[in-house]
């Protein structure tokens, strides 16, 4: 049996100038970074070199646990969650740009100076609260012995 030759390809229309302007429009650039909202912060008691944990939320619209405000030996830093391979850690998420990087450390330590400094007044606000129990005075504690 004969094979049939294919048909014959419509040529492609001409685009003029003019015409240009029934083209699809070029796509927006994507933002280089996300509002940031930082929530609860809890320092950190005893982890090594850690300061604090807390959660961030991106865009109002992505959450992600378990990020780490981190004292290294090249200053402070924001580590986010990650896992163990082969002896290394690796995140399970990061910042694609320097901007969005940059906007999550600020906000991160931003909530972690804020929570230092309540944490500070909480302390101070106890302090100079009166003690509801009597303070014992020498001769009290003479007479009980």
């Amino acid at each position: 049996m004969p094979r049939k030759a294919p048909p014959a390809a419509e040529p492609e229309p001409d685009v003029r100038p003019e015409d240009a302007s029934s083209s699809p429009a070029p796509q927006e650039e994507a933002p280089k970074a996300l509002p940031v909202e930082v929530g609860n912060i809890t320092l950190a008691n005893g982890e090594k070199n850690v300061l604090a944990r807390t959660s961030i939320t991106l865009g109002g619209c992505f959450k992600v646990r378990g990020v780490r405000l981190v004292s290294g030996q090249n200053g402070i830093f924001v580590s986010m969650p990650s896992h163990l391979v082969n002896g290394r850690y690796v995140e399970d998420c990061c910042a694609v740009t320097s901007e969005m990087y940059q906007s999550i450390a600020e906000a991160v330590l931003g909530g972690y100076k804020q929570a230092l400094a309540q944490a500070a007044q909480a302390i101070s606000a106890a302090q100079a609260a009166p003690s509801d129990a009597p303070a014992e005075t020498d001769q009290q504690h003479s007479q009980t012995i």
